[in-house]
């Protein structure tokens, strides 16, 4: 009717306010995008091996001001073994999913009440951390994507006090969030085969993965996304059946590729030229924030935690020129 809707959200990217608008018919509104940037924040990315990041991570931690701090790893092993080798430097904790309740509530509380400096930790951790003075948050592997990144950044320096946000990603990041992409969203031949073998009088859950020769974990997989799609229907006694949405398929190859390129626009960006911080807030539609930040590694290489600079040679100077010149119009080339 005529009662006003306001639609409100941390993060989202302009496929998403769009999403947003039509899903809730939205269609006089206006949007009102501000406040991505964090001009007390400095972002660093490098292109750095698995086997070198831990030794990079702790130069940065073992200063005091770097502290306290969350260190995102992509797997539980490698949470359990930096979390091992980092004890002896300062109070460390470790938290994942594969953990007892008890001890993720006993990690998140030392961590809040200042009792652990550092929490190594999967993505798991951080919903909920109301903790301002975080001064460091190390990604030591690629996030799934830039709203993911975005957000785990964005827990430091909530106080406004200068504070940084350390990446670590290589070609092996892409590769692994792929794997994890192929067993998260089956491919359109397996999602039918799994919704042609429900017949109109329905079938267990159970029996349906054990007839499936996908698998039984994929095949679960598969009734978990098909059920979202509309397109089977699990009862409260676990028997699916065929569910009302005909045009599934579509729509499901819609979320698929969407999903694959997340990883890869996040990856392009951590190569991309020019201030990092307008580089992550246009990707979310704002462009109230233009020009240098000042604080990233792009901005201010001189204060980059991971990497050194020098000035250039005049033989290198020279030779950087004349690669510019061979450069498509529009491309430029920094010769500091």
């Amino acid at each position: 009717g005529d009662c006003p809707v306001v639609a409100l959200t941390a993060t989202a990217t302009v496929r998403v306010q769009a999403d947003i608008v039509d899903q809730l018919r939205l269609d006089a509104c206006k949007r009102y995008i501000r406040g991505f940037a964090r001009e007390n924040l400095a972002l660093e990315i490098v292109q750095a091996n698995p086997s070198e990041r831990a030794e990079l991570a702790i130069k940065t931690l073992r200063d005091p001001e770097r502290r306290p701090a969350i260190v995102y790893c992509l797997s539980r092993a490698a949470v359990e073994e930096v979390a091992t080798r980092w004890r002896g430097e300062f109070r460390c904790e470790h938290y994942h999913a594969g953990m007892e309740s008890d001890d993720r509530a006993r990690v998140q509380a030392a961590f809040a009440g200042g009792k652990a400096d550092v929490v190594v930790a999967t993505v798991a951790f951080g919903m909920g951390i109301d903790k301002a003075n975080i001064r460091t948050v190390v990604h030591m592997g690629m996030p799934g994507s830039v709203e993911s990144y975005y957000q785990e950044v964005g827990r430091a320096g909530r106080d406004g006090l200068p504070s940084v946000a350390l990446g670590m990603f290589s070609y092996a990041d892409l590769k692994l969030h792929q794997s994890f992409f192929e067993r998260g969203y089956p491919p359109l031949t397996s999602m039918a085969t799994v919704h042609g073998a429900v017949p109109k009088t329905g079938i267990s859950r159970e029996e349906l993965q054990r007839r499936s020769p996908l698998g039984p974990e994929v095949a679960e997989n598969c009734v978990s996304k098909l059920w979202g799609l509309g397109a089977l229907v699990v009862d409260a006694e676990d028997v699916v059946r065929l569910g009302p949405a005909t045009e599934w398929q579509a729509v499901y190859s819609k979320q698929r590729a969407h999903r694959e390129g997340q990883c890869d626009t996040l990856f392009d960006l951590s190569r991309a030229s020019g201030c990092r911080m307008e580089a992550l807030v246009n990707f979310f539609g704002d462009h109230t924030h233009s020009g240098r930040c000042g604080l990233c590694d792009r901005c201010d290489p001189g204060s980059a935690r991971l990497t050194s600079t020098r000035q250039a040679t005049p033989l290198e100077r020279r030779q950087m020129l004349k690669i510019a010149e061979v450069l498509p119009p529009g491309r430029s080339v920094s010769l500091g």
